[in-house]
């Protein structure tokens, strides 16, 4: 029982001793550089970026610097040179709510590695921190349309090697959408397939020529997918037959 008493003050008093050490380094990184926000008042955020690590991270939190007005941006960098080339063309002094940590003082003292940090202060006070989290792109969603098969299956019967066997099919857009096709692909090389037209008005049609060369004998059965904004999608099509 004492035993696992003692364990249990030591636990607490290491975790301590550790919040409190990064609780320090980080006090004395914002009182070198003299970290404020943009109208001079103490910090509610302080994002820290290194200049090298995880680049979809730095390129969102340096985007947003422009945009936070409680929030302080600490860049480990060389200098304002440098900032420029990471920014894609910006001037550290354009921004007042930007500080340049040349010394590299966040990583050496551990504060951040291959990501940004976020650090949380209330009324001027460390409370926590946790990793930088870009900002989540909407996409754009894409509008479904239906169409009409004139036929999903070729059936070319009887046929014999060594020959090309050519058939056509009409695909109506008959939804309320534009139907954009993105892709045509096939099951194997012996078919092969075009599309006349990849962007249907509704109510238009466009013809699926698909052509086949076997080259076994014996039952066959092979595909064509037909990729785009349909509810459907890929459509298939097959084709098949018996080669004697």
């Amino acid at each position: 029982m004492k035993r696992t008493i003692w364990i249990l003050l030591c636990l607490i008093f290491f975790g301590c001793s550790c919040t409190s050490s990064e609780e320090k380094h980080l006090m004395q990184l914002i009182s070198k550089l003299d970290v404020t926000t943009s109208d001079g008042t103490s910090p509610d955020v302080v994002i820290i970026i290194p200049g090298n690590g995880c680049e979809s991270c730095i390129e969102d939190a340096l985007n947003a610097i422009s945009v936070s007005n409680d929030t302080a941006y600490i860049l480990i960098c060389n200098s304002a040179k440098e900032f420029y080339l990471l920014s894609g063309g910006k001037k550290a002094s354009m921004f007042n709510n930007l500080y340049l940590d040349k010394e590299h003082i966040a990583s050496g003292s551990g504060l951040v590695q291959n990501y940004p940090m976020v650090y949380f202060f209330k009324e001027g006070k460390y409370e926590s921190k946790e990793a930088y989290k870009p900002t989540k792109k909407k996409k754009a969603q894409k509008k479904l349309t239906i169409v009409d098969v004139e036929k999903k299956v070729i059936d070319l019967g009887n046929i014999k090697m060594h020959r090309h066997y050519t058939d056509s099919i009409q695909i109506t857009n008959i939804g309320n959408e534009a139907w954009v096709i993105n892709e045509v692909q096939t099951s194997c090389e012996c078919v092969q397939a075009k599309i006349d037209r990849q962007n249907v008005a509704i109510s238009k049609s466009t013809y699926l020529t698909i052509t086949f060369q076997p080259e076994n004998l014996g039952e066959f059965e092979r595909y064509v997918y037909v990729y785009g904004n349909m509810q459907e999608s890929p459509l298939e099509i097959s084709i098949k037959g018996y080669v004697k």
